[in-house]
């Protein structure tokens, strides 16, 4: 009996850095990389051919990642279930404002999307005794000696390095490598070790053998991989993309310009010539003089890059409108709302695990600020604001106004939602304009009192 003859050793391709950073520019609409990727496929024609770049790898990012355009409401609870008391969630909630959180989980959210894993990192702002920075990496920017087993888990990982900006000027940037693992954390660079969170380079026995990064990730790894595998569908697209335009641009501008040719002539009489407008020259008869234009096939080429398009941008759930003739049916808009919604509801869960695995991170970082277990375990609670199908504001009014009737929900609860902000401060609020427009009402509309007189 046959045996399966198993791979002895697996290394990942190196394009996989390369297209992770190429796909973190293009996320940030840089496409300088382009200009290379036209020099390979045409050394010999690169500096006559024009860039024709058109954003697709963040289109797919901007309009599938949409958690935290409006901030989400977070609450707090030990493992037990025990939510924390007021005051350690509403020192949380200023810490979470100081750290800009909300934003940094939007630009993770879009990232996600883009690279299919983000590794975040907790750490002393450099220079500073207590200030604290949250910086995000795309895969290019980390290595990871995984576990061989559990290679998904982060506090399993037997080291992480990361590429890490030590000096920036005005025209240079230069980097140096942060390694952390579960003895140290150093600065790498110029081959002198700096401490991260201690200056000997030890962590603080609070973390209690803790790493303070957390993960966010989609897709499934390959076994003993920490990375979900890249989109390389939406790098594609964008390369061929701009390429195509690119070249479709320089065969349109040469085939529009015309060679003039003069048939049955020699060199010598040619270069007597003097073409133009006011200019009248005199042929022999077995001469003919015509311009000549090349013809360019581009229909076929652009109908084909089309389709590619076409299929990548529906398969990565962008508008369909973009390329459909005609309207779109209100069902239609439904539909495709509702094929989104899939791949959206795939993002709270790892933007959830995201959340806690954040917290806990946090968490031993403080703790080590004030050297005492001030911060517990816990688990994070996000609710998040759903995009709602569009309506007009009357009938929106009223469906509101309906489930305040039957019981769903409180104009405080959708506040506090909607806002991002808590229930008691929801209450306070409507409290507060409910009687400043009963104040309104009653000066714009006094009651009638005893000895007035109607006009009736």
């Amino acid at each position: 009996m046959a045996s399966w003859q198993w791979t002895a050793q697996a290394r990942r391709s190196s394009d996989f850095v390369t297209i992770s950073k190429r796909l973190d520019d293009f996320y940030r609409r840089d496409f300088s990389c382009i200009a290379d990727i036209i020099k390979d496929l045409f050394p010999m024609s690169h500096e006559r051919r024009l860039q024709r770049d058109v954003p697709i790898v963040e289109s797919v990012a901007k309009e599938t990642a949409v958690w935290y355009r409006r901030p989400p409401t977070r609450h707090w609870s030990l493992p037990s279930g025990d939510v924390f008391n007021d005051g350690k969630a509403d020192a949380l909630r200023r810490i979470y404002a100081g750290l800009r959180f909300d934003l940094l989980m939007k630009r993770l959210n879009e990232m996600l999307v883009v690279q299919r894993t983000i590794v975040g990192l907790i750490c002393p702002r450099p220079g500073s005794t207590d200030g604290l920075i949250v910086k995000i990496f795309a895969p290019h920017e980390v290595e990871v000696d995984p576990d061989p087993v559990a290679n998904e888990s982060v506090q399993h990982s037997r080291e992480f390095r990361f590429r890490i900006p030590i000096k920036a000027s005005h025209d240079s940037i230069e980097f140096g490598t942060m390694r952390i693992n579960h003895e140290q954390a150093v600065y790498d660079y110029g081959g002198k070790p700096i401490g991260v969170y201690r200056e000997d380079g030890s962590l603080p026995p609070e973390f209690g053998g803790e790493l303070p990064i957390f993960v966010a990730r989609l897709g499934v790894p390959h076994h003993g991989d920490f990375f979900s595998p890249l989109p390389s569908d939406l790098y594609d697209a964008q390369v061929a993309l701009s390429v195509a335009f690119s070249d479709t641009d320089m065969a349109a501008r040469f085939g529009a310009w015309g060679q003039k040719v003069i048939t049955n002539a020699d060199r010598a009489s040619l270069e007597k010539i003097v073409m133009g407008s006011d200019s009248v020259i005199g042929l022999d008869e077995d001469q003919k003089y015509e311009v000549i234009s090349g013809e360019s096939n581009l229909s076929s080429y652009l109908d084909s890059t089309e389709q590619f398009l076409k299929y990548v941008t529906i398969h990565n759930n962008l508008n369909p409108s973009s390329f459909l003739k005609g309207s779109l049916t209100g069902l239609s808009k439904m539909i495709d709302l509702y094929d989104r919604d899939a791949i959206r509801q795939d993002q709270l869960i790892a933007l959830r695990d995201a959340e806690n695995g954040f917290y806990n991170a946090l968490r031993i970082v403080l703790n080590a600020g004030v050297r005492a277990e001030g911060w517990p375990r816990g688990i994070v609670g996000v609710d998040y604001v759903e995009q709602s199908m569009p309506a007009d504001a009357l009938h929106e009014a009223q469906s509101r106004r309906l489930s305040f009737e039957d019981g769903l929900t409180t104009p405080a609860q959708h506040l506090a939602k909607e806002e991002g902000i808590t229930e008691l401060e929801a209450r306070e609020r409507v409290g507060s304009n409910l009687e400043e427009y009963r104040r309104g009402k009653e000066i714009a509309d006094p009651p009638e009192t005893e000895g007035s007189v109607s006009n009736g």
